[in-house]
């Protein structure tokens, strides 16, 4: 496994590093979109008139 990580991301840790912080903040932002897109379908199957408390548009 060790090995297999030193292939994909090089021997150097900085490079590991910031491949790993690269893949977190792509995941985490694609995670948050998804999450708020759910939860904006979510607020308005319940109801249109709540939106307008939450956010100003």
């Amino acid at each position: 496994m060790k090995i297999k990580n030193q292939i994909i991301f090089g021997k150097d840790d900085r490079v590991r590093s910031g491949w790993r912080a690269i893949v977190f903040v792509i995941a985490f932002g694609f995670s948050g979109l998804l999450f708020f897109s759910a939860g904006f379908a979510l607020l308005s199957v319940l109801g249109f008139d709540i939106l307008p408390a939450h956010l100003p548009f």
